[in-house]
């Protein structure tokens, strides 16, 4: 039996605006992780200046398929199952 994968592609989308990515960080729930470099309370509140570089972050990313390293990168912690 053979599998195949099918990688989803990106051929059109319409960039964001600052505004919806303001939308979307206050719609976002109120849960923090400790590995989270900063808060959900305080990018929440924070939110006006932090839009225009994230649309612009995330808008660059996908014009140019270039992702900055750091997004690139992940810290796995292993669950420990009592049974």
């Amino acid at each position: 039996m053979t599998f195949h994968s099918v990688t989803p592609t990106l051929e059109e989308w319409t960039p964001m605006s600052p505004d919806e990515v303001e939308k979307l960080i206050s719609a976002a729930v109120n849960k923090t992780c400790y590995l989270d470099p900063a808060p959900t309370l305080l990018v929440k509140e924070m939110r006006g200046l932090l839009s225009p570089f994230i649309t612009l972050l995330f808008n660059e990313s996908l014009i140019t398929g270039c992702f900055p390293a750091a997004f690139k990168q992940a810290l796995v912690r292993p669950l420990v199952a009592w049974t």
